[in-house]
C-alpha cells in the first residue's frame, strides 16, 4: 500500500494485494481442500473539506481462482465516506 499528499488537502492512495491458501470443504463426495489464489489491487482517494470533514473515495477488485468449479468470483467494490473528526 502506497500514499501521495497530492496537495495539502487531497491524498491518492493505491494498494495490490495477493495471497495463496487452502481451505478444507466438506463436500458430497467427502473431504477435499480447495486450492485457491487472490488477486487484487485499488485505488482512494481523500479530500479534507473543512478542518474537521474529509471525504473518500476508493474502488477495490479482488478475483479469486479456485480449483473448485464455481468458486471463482470476481468482486468490485466502490466506497464513499464523509468522516468528522469530534
Amino acid at each position: 500500500q502506497a500514499s501521495w499528499s497530492l496537495t495539502r488537502h487531497a491524498t491518492l492512495g493505491v494498494n495490490v494485494n495477493y495471497e495463496r491458501g487452502t481451505e478444507p470443504q466438506d463436500g458430497s463426495l467427502g473431504a477435499t481442500e480447495e486450492e485457491y489464489q487472490r488477486l487484487g489491487g485499488g485505488v482512494s482517494w481523500s479530500q479534507r473539506l473543512t478542518d474537521r470533514m474529509t471525504a473518500t473515495a476508493s474502488y477495490n477488485y479482488t478475483r479469486r481462482e479456485s480449483n473448485e468449479p464455481g468458486r471463482s468470483p470476481t468482486q468490485n467494490r466502490v466506497v464513499i465516506g464523509l468522516r468528522y473528526q469530534f
